[in-house]
């Protein structure tokens, strides 16, 4: 017998993650350090979040912009951190409308 698996039309994370290894590798560092130096999560619990990462975002991506490649203070590239940045903000964004839509369900 065949060895069958019928997984098509199903998402393929692994597509994303060997394609983007070494950009996920300087996520996690981003991530990892600000967990460390402040509180695992705690980006989500910041008041304003979208506007103030979405500020962060620009200030790193004009940086990159502007030729200056790592960030001084954490040796890291301003664009990782851009990315970063934007991560927060989509991910404020999509909880944001999980929470309205659950609280649409409830009425």
């Amino acid at each position: 017998m065949d060895d069958m698996k019928f997984d098509s039309g199903k998402i393929r994370p692994d597509y994303f993650i060997i394609g983007f290894k070494d950009v996920l590798q300087e996520l996690f560092k981003i991530f990892t350090l600000g967990a460390q130096k402040y509180a695992p999560h705690s980006w989500q619990l910041v008041k304003n979040g979208e506007e103030r990462y979405m500020a962060a975002f620009l200030r790193h991506y004009f940086q990159y912009l502007d030729g200056i490649e790592k960030d001084d203070e954490l040796g890291i590239s301003h664009l990782s951190l851009a990315i970063g940045n934007l991560c927060m903000v989509r991910q404020l964004q999509i909880n944001k409308n999980k929470l309205e839509e659950n609280e649409n369900e409830k009425r």
